[in-house]
């Protein structure tokens, strides 16, 4: 297994223990200071589910033959979509990062072989 392989496996693993942890995570809480100045434990989990967009954003376009950047709209659309994602109801961002996983992963398991270094 190459080290890609080896990664993607391993986020992959992780991605159910990810939504369990936040499944725990009550609306009060969701609104708490997290250790990241600046952002609430809902900031986190926004980012946690808008970052693997971007990335499934970019491997799916790269599987169409275009370039992509992470954040096609600037870094202050990507600031005003995890604010306007951070205070949504735990359960709508629950929902969210599961979504985003499972997005994530067709993405990975989408990529050719070849593309991860590995011979056909």
């Amino acid at each position: 297994m190459n080290e890609l392989d080896r990664d993607i496996a391993g986020a992959t693993a992780a991605h159910p223990q990810v939504v369990a942890t936040l499944a725990s995570l009550h609306q009060v809480a969701a609104g708490q200071p997290s250790l990241l100045p600046g952002w609430t434990r809902g900031h986190v989990v926004a980012h946690i589910a808008l970052n693997a967009d971007s990335h499934s954003g970019m491997l799916e376009a790269a599987a169409c033959g275009e370039a992509a950047v992470q954040y096609p709209w600037g870094d202050d659309q990507r600031t005003a979509d995890i604010e306007a994602a951070a205070v949504l109801p735990v359960a709508e961002l629950l929902d969210h990062v599961r979504r985003s996983n499972d997005r994530l992963q067709s993405a990975w398991a989408a990529m050719p072989r070849s593309s991860r270094g590995i011979r056909t």
